[in-house]
């Protein structure tokens, strides 16, 4: 959307201007979180370091098994946890050798169980060789050639069910959020429709369900990128036109959204979540689910019925339930993974397990017999899941006790992920039909102006959306052809639709240029504006 030239006024501000900006020394204290919105105290259960389980076992012949790295605990108030475990890198010296290990790499010993016991009806599980437990509520980051001034976070685990997280102010909020994601997901908020019973179309990743699991597979929501077309096109993923399945998305993309935003700041540094948040509202990204500049365009649901353990891509296809990479993830920007099962107590709910740092996610069921896990990682990282173990009889009282509508499924994820194109907009987006773009791809593909919602949000969300990156455009055309003394900064020119919106902050929703630019100068510690004070 930036011209030729640069201007501070121009909306999607161009690298050279951005250069152009005086750096400081990062010694500011909106670098940090204010006391104000830290917990009261650390965690004092907390291990003083994170350290992968030893190796008892060489890969197969030909296969390489994960690394994992010791992370230290250390303080940090970047981080809203006031800590956060931290390991030194170093870019490889031999990235081929680096990229060769990846790729062969196997799940290791310790990811299944290793026996059930009767006595206490629970699986036992080992620690996975060589990999490294992620604690809850304590993100993990690394420092680049061991600076920790120049760290990036690679993962935060979040179980809801957990007392850790309730040391949190937004703990309420994350709670309730959950509650209403759990029993719309489970057909629990008196519809007695889980949300895989819906009319759903499978993605084109998605695995040919077997009969005897008729709902298992991979849906796309929100938005995609309709491949060709030079560099491929930003639609809204196309799915059934029926009115119940279309207000049951839409009421779970609002939802997920709202948790992005508790739970985002909470996941990630201050730098990295106002970095990330400045680049949303810089180019008008469209995060599903409402105004909220969370970066999320995207939402991929898997539905699984796996009580055994074992290989995902059995249930979701070989693609996105084996080791993978998302190689159209933004590398900038984190994937928020949430995870919901239903199992017997005492049932192994499967780990995740993140291979480039060596890194897996693993909880337990709670007593009622529910798993609610977010994970905030990397996507474009090398990852895989591992379908849930349960004994034979304790899944057998274990579903008599359930209503008949759960069916089998016992494992329901949603993917939100930014996809690199749509959110630095280096592809057009099918806004209106008057943009031009149909005369590529004629008509095989619909536009956000008339079928934005649920991708967008309700109704009013999406208009905003799609004024706003009308005026953006007519915005930054003007002043190329310097129009200045025509440009009205405030938001009076969407009256009927400002600041109006379901599940954002009113602070966050703004057609006026300067207000993400006055954002910039904010990270840069330059001139912060009252409202960041």
């Amino acid at each position: 959307m930036a011209g030729t030239t640069s201007d501070a006024r121009q909306w999607s501000l161009r690298t050279t201007y951005i250069k152009s900006i005086p750096m400081v020394e990062r010694t500011d204290a909106r670098i940090n979180y204010a006391p104000s919105l830290t917990p009261t105290e650390r965690n004092p259960e907390a291990p003083s370091k994170l350290e992968p389980a030893p190796s008892l076992s060489p890969p197969p012949v030909g296969f390489t098994y994960p690394k994992g790295l010791t992370f230290n605990l250390r303080a940090d108030n970047r981080y809203r946890a006031r800590e956060v475990y931290a390991a030194s890198y170093y870019p490889p010296v031999n990235r081929d050798a680096e990229i060769e290990h990846l790729c062969r790499i196997q799940s290791p010993p310790g990811t299944s169980p290793l026996c059930y016991d009767t006595t206490n009806s629970r699986y036992i599980m080992n620690p996975i060789e060589g990999m490294t437990r992620l604690y809850p509520t304590i993100p993990v980051c690394l420092d680049i050639d061991g600076n920790p001034s120049m760290s990036v976070t690679v993962a935060a685990l979040f179980d809801i069910l957990d007392s850790s997280i309730q040391r949190f102010p937004e703990y309420p909020k994350i709670k309730e959020l959950s509650d209403k994601l759990w029993d719309m997901s489970w057909g629990l908020d008196g519809t007695r429709r889980p949300v895989y019973l819906f009319d759903v179309k499978r993605n084109m990743r998605s695995a040919d369900p077997p009969p005897d699991h008729p709902y298992d597979g991979s849906s796309s929501h929100a938005s995609t990128k309709l491949e060709g077309n030079g560099e491929g096109i930003g639609i809204p993923a196309t799915q059934v036109d029926d009115e119940d399945a279309k207000a049951r998305r839409l009421q779970v993309l609002q939802t997920l959204s709202e948790l992005a935003c508790v739970l985002a700041p909470l996941a990630l540094s201050k730098l990295e979540f106002d970095v990330t948040t400045f680049r949303s509202l810089d180019v008008n990204a469209y995060s599903f689910g409402g105004m909220s500049p969370t970066g999320l365009t995207s939402s991929q649901w898997n539905f699984s019925s796996g009580w055994a353990g074992g290989d995902l891509g059995l249930l979701l296809g070989i693609i996105q339930g084996r080791w993978h990479v998302d190689i159209n993830d933004d590398p900038c920007r984190w994937t928020m993974l949430v995870i919901q099962v239903m199992l017997p107590p005492g049932s192994d709910p499967g780990a995740f397990l993140l291979g480039r740092f060596g890194l897996y996610a693993r909880v337990e069921v709670s007593p009622n017999g529910q798993v609610r896990l977010v994970l905030f990682f990397k996507g474009n990282d090398l990852h895989s899941g591992v379908a849930p173990s349960a004994d034979a009889e304790a899944r057998r009282a274990f579903l008599q006790d359930l209503a008949e509508w759960l069916q089998t499924v016992n494992r329901i994820v949603y993917v939100c992920y930014p996809n690199e194109a749509i959110c630095h907009r280096r592809v057009n987006m099918a806004t209106y039909p008057s943009d031009g773009i149909a005369i590529h791809v004629g008509n095989n593909y619909h536009f956000f102006s008339s079928e934005g919602v649920p991708a967008l949000g309700d109704k009013t969300s999406c208009n905003i959306r799609c004024l706003t990156d009308r005026f953006m455009r007519s915005w930054n055309e003007d002043l190329l052809l310097g129009l200045d003394g025509a440009l009205p900064v405030t938001s009076s020119l969407i009256p009927n639709f400002y600041p109006l919106s379901t599940n954002s902050d009113s602070d966050f929703i703004t057609v006026n240029p300067l207000f993400p630019y006055s954002f910039l100068l904010h990270l840069l510690c330059l001139n912060p504006p009252s409202l960041f004070q």
